[in-house]
């Protein structure tokens, strides 16, 4: 860990117990700063981007030390303060074993998750050095979240697996910080705070494997994070009594300007943004009093959100999504009269996303229950998390308001709205709502709740495999405990030994030329090494042995017929380097198996593609030689005459 990390995790940490401000600003001060001097300086020329992370270094290290200064001036102890001490049992207890747990086990970086192209082209370039992609997009390899991680880490080109691994263990740490604080926040019970942390790490993450093996190394958890210690505030402003109109407008000002620096790390942040602001403002306006000017602001804004949606033209992708096959679609039409709808459901195995969907709806169909019986029986924030998943449902299901699924985003991507249930804190959240419900009625079933918590978490938690199509009950547990050797016939470290002795090569080839490898290879040549750019890389619609071969083999197979013909194909192909694999060994892997997103059998299948059969033979006949043969890998170039 460099001397800049070590400063950016404790100086935040410093400055909110020197000065005693509430732990979710401590959060932010770690997170949003780093944004906005990205956002500065990519939108200016006086400063770099190194230079913008620099200075928030030293202005957060300078507060820092006058926190400290004023710790002791005050002759403050923390042993004394019981309050920082709850919650750092209760928080920071709980998010630090996870992020060690996760950073213990290392990162499973392999061929061709996301994971593998986070590790392989966001983190491998270099993007301090200029004000490349100057362009604010959260899509662009140059987003903040990855420039600040190159800016904290002191990455190069030929960082290692081990250190992606870590970088993916902070990350969710600090997701799971922010997590644990709101659920402390809003029950002051660290048991609930501690349950939390357990349901994101068995519970979260896409599909059929856990957020560890897909979404850790992109800007997703950090957003999550800022959006979460943001939205703290607006959701404790809603339980006071005497909360003022103006605390809900800065509440909810705070967490659009938190929202919009994480949509620049990651687009997926948006719909959390979205959801928790419509759900404080649905239970403001009807659970307030003299509240009527918001009732009306929120109708005029709802009103106009739906017209423009109506609008728009439905997302390019949906055509291609609504003809999925009926094991996997996600899409259903019908039409009613003259109308034509059309509804969203995750059939696509979606382990644990069901699962914990209807475990939210059910639980806020009985706080919603409570509430109506009794209005001061549940508090308000208890309400709007109830009402979370029932914005998800509309999302998905309701005409006119789905048109948000199929028309702003891919529908193919619509199940993540299903993470704004906020689930691992709305589950603890209401349930001690009810519990405290049902006490105040004299009526305990505290041991009931627990059994049934504890029923839920073995069926979220262990996996069963019951040849259902939509897998609902297969785990993500077994993926999160899987060791990272079971992965490292994809990880492309053998691979990588040998990058330094094909760059030496790579840099006196023309840079007008081609690489012809295997799309594994090709991935990792392309944003590793200095070699010409390679024919195939991983492209997410040619994720299977046949799809490849027609990609970006077409005509291979026919060519190696003659000399004439394969000389003439690699020639139409501007092929100046050839780079072929020794062995393939035999490989399956259990997230491609499980999620069926791409060809379990993937890395080794390559071995049957028609670039395979390539030899020395065949290839110095058409004016190719080997000049490098290593343990892995053979490598030719064109004989030039």
């Amino acid at each position: 860990m460099s001397a800049k990390l070590i400063l950016a995790i404790i100086c935040p940490w410093l400055i909110g117990m020197g000065f005693s401000i509430p732990a979710w600003s401590m959060i932010m001060i770690g997170i949003l700063p780093w944004g906005i001097a990205d956002w500065a300086a990519r939108n200016s020329d006086l400063i770099s981007i190194k230079q913008a992370f620099s200075l928030v270094l030293l202005v957060e290290s300078i507060v820092a030390f006058c926190a400290i200064c004023l710790f002791v001036f005050k002759g403050c102890k923390f042993s004394k303060n019981k309050l920082a001490l709850k919650w750092h049992c209760a928080v920071l207890a709980p998010s630090l074993t996870a992020g060690l747990f996760l950073a213990l086990r290392g990162a499973n970086i392999e061929f061709p998750t996301d994971m593998f192209i986070y590790h392989n082209r966001n983190l491998s370039q270099d993007q301090l050095l200029s004000q490349a992609g100057r362009e604010f997009l959260y899509n662009s390899r140059f987003n903040w979240h990855y420039s600040m991680q190159h800016f904290l880490w002191n990455l190069q080109n030929t960082y290692s697996i081990n250190t992606s691994g870590k970088i993916a263990a902070l990350n969710a740490f600090t997701a799971l910080l922010a997590s644990a604080n709101l659920t402390w926040a809003l029950t002051k019970r660290w048991e609930l705070s501690w349950l939390c942390t357990l349901l994101f790490l068995i519970g979260f993450g896409h599909q059929n494997f856990s957020f560890a093996h897909q979404i850790s190394l992109n800007g997703t958890l950090i957003g999550i994070a800022a959006i979460l210690a943001s939205a703290t505030p607006l959701l404790l402003s809603l339980n006071k009594s005497d909360s003022k109109q103006k605390d809900i407008v800065l509440g909810s000002l705070l967490l659009i300007c938190a929202g919009t620096i994480s949509y620049k790390a990651h687009a997926v942040t948006a719909y959390f943004t979205a959801n928790i602001l419509i759900a404080s403002w649905t239970v403001t306006c009807f659970t307030f009093n003299k509240k009527r000017i918001m009732r009306g602001l929120s109708l005029i804004l709802s009103a106009a959100g739906l017209a423009v949606l109506n609008k728009m033209e439905l997302h390019p992708n949906f055509v291609s999504v609504a003809k999925y096959p009926e094991y996997m679609k996600i899409v259903h039409r019908f039409k009613f009269l003259k109308y034509d709808f059309q509804i969203f459901w995750p059939a696509l195995p979606n382990s644990t996303i069901e699962i914990t969907f209807i475990a939210c709806i059910v639980l806020s169909i009985v706080v919603i229950y409570c509430k109506y019986i009794s209005e001061g029986a549940v508090k308000n924030s208890s309400l709007a998390l109830s009402i979370l998943p029932f914005i998800v449902l509309a999302e998905w299901v309701v005409p006119g308001i789905n048109d948000l699924t199929f028309k702003l985003i891919s529908p193919e991507v619509a199940y993540r709205i299903a993470w704004t249930t906020l689930f691992w804190i709305s589950i603890p959240v209401l349930l001690q709502a009810i519990s405290k419900f049902l006490e105040s009625r004299f009526v305990n079933i505290n041991n009931y709740l627990k059994a049934s918590l504890a029923i839920f978490l073995v069926a979220l938690g262990i996996p069963i495999h019951n040849g259902l199509e939509s897998n609902i009950l297969n785990s993500k547990v077994p993926h999160l405990l899987s060791p990272l050797e079971t992965s490292s016939m994809a990880d492309g470290s053998l691979i990588q030994r040998d990058l330094n002795l094909l760059n030496r090569l790579c840099k006196k080839l023309s840079p007008n030329s081609f690489t012809l490898s295997d799309p594994f290879i090709g991935e990792i040549l392309t944003y590793r090494s200095e070699c010409p750019r390679p024919l195939a890389n991983r492209n997410y619609t040619s994720l299977s042995l046949e799809s490849a071969e027609s990609m970006y083999y077409a005509g291979l197979k026919e060519a190696m017929a003659d000399e004439s013909s394969l000389k003439q194909w690699l020639e139409d192909k501007s092929i100046g380097t050839i780079v072929l694999r020794k062995s393939h060994q035999n490989y399956t892997s259990e997230i491609g198996l499980n999620s069926r997103q791409w060809q379990a059998d993937l890395v080794s299948s390559y071995q049957d593609l028609s670039l395979a059969k390539l030899n020395e033979h065949n290839l110095k006949r058409a004016g190719f030689t080997n000049i490098i043969s290593t343990p892995n890998l053979l490598v030719f170039t064109q004989i030039i005459r």
